[in-house]
């Protein structure tokens, strides 16, 4: 029952990740063209540096940031 647990787990943060993937890349093809047909190379580059949505990996806890901290 444990595995079936962690299966799921996994594979919901796979098709979450998928998804915002596919979001991504939506978004990212709208940018490249306007509705007068020009192109934006600004807002394609202010996509890819400051995207709005977090990747669920980003959710999850890295090892890093379960390590304790020296203070």
């Amino acid at each position: 029952m444990e595995s079936n647990f962690i299966l799921h787990y996994f594979l919901y943060y796979f098709l979450l990740s998928l998804n915002y993937k596919l979001i991504k890349l939506y978004r990212l093809l709208t940018l490249f063209y306007s509705f007068d047909g020009n192109y934006h190379t600004d807002e394609v580059h202010r996509f890819l540096s400051h995207s709005l949505l977090p990747t669920p990996y980003s959710l999850l806890p890295t090892p890093y940031s379960l390590l304790p901290t020296h203070s």
